[in-house]
């Protein structure tokens, strides 16, 4: 068994896939804190990147 395989487990049959399902209650619980978390880190990551390339086209200008 490869180290993917050990980690995510054995792939689901087909007739099985109905049956493991997140639902609703479970679903927006571990869902939802992607669009929190994209939100919050998106801009952050932007500035990081954008501030130290400002700072350099000041330079080259100046």
């Amino acid at each position: 068994m490869s180290i993917f395989g050990w980690i995510l487990g054995r792939r689901l049959a087909n007739q099985e896939q109905s049956q493991r399902k997140i639902g609703v209650f479970e679903g927006v619980p571990a869902m939802g804190l992607d669009g929190l978390g994209s939100s919050a880190y998106g801009p952050e990551a932007a500035l990081t990147v954008l501030i130290p390339l400002g700072a350099a086209g000041l330079g080259y200008i100046g």
